[in-house]
């Protein structure tokens, strides 16, 4: 865990638990949890994101922006613990907001 909380710190740390949930939620769980693909996903080694896919990450890449700035605003350092509860509750937040995104397009 990180020995101070400047912005930059929670950036990166945020920055890592981002890539960290987008490897584990489309990699492991479901590839298409975030909308479906341009293409189909074996057509091309790197297949692009759909519009879908898109509005999702930006949706989830606001969430890990706002955790990052309230664990750098906090007058306190937070535990390990608190640290994991608080990015599993943004993380949660914005799969709820995907799915309304994904309803509604």
């Amino acid at each position: 865990m990180l020995e101070n909380h400047s912005a930059e710190q929670w950036n990166l740390l945020a920055n890592r638990l981002l890539l960290a949930y987008v490897r584990r939620r489309l990699g492991e769980d479901d590839p298409h949890a975030w909308g479906r693909f341009c293409r189909e996903p074996y057509a091309r080694p790197h297949a692009h994101a759909s519009s879908q896919q898109a509005g999702a990450t930006r949706i989830a890449v606001g969430y890990k922006n706002a955790f990052a700035e309230d664990m750098a605003e906090r007058d306190t350092y937070p535990t390990q613990a608190d640290v994991r509860e608080y990015w599993n509750e943004c993380m949660r937040r914005a799969e709820a907001d995907i799915l309304v995104y994904l309803a509604a397009s």
